[in-house]
């Protein structure tokens, strides 16, 4: 994935482009969609790896200046 990408679905509402510069979140909400898309719907546990450890995604400042 991008660092800059055009959000799909609902989030398209809010702006045209976002931007995910960190792998992963502290926060844990219940509601987080996340865990349950397909690249971490097979992961046991996935919303606890999810929201263990989070880190700045790799190239997240030459990602921005492209």
């Amino acid at each position: 994935m991008d660092i800059i990408y055009e959000p799909k679905g609902r989030a398209l509402e809010y702006s045209p482009l976002a931007a995910n510069l960190y792998s992963g979140c502290g926060h844990a909400c219940l509601y987080c969609f996340v865990p349950g898309t397909p690249s971490w719907k097979n992961m046991p546990d996935a919303r606890v790896a999810f929201s263990k450890n989070p880190k700045s995604r790799q190239n997240a400042l030459e990602g921005l200046s492209k």
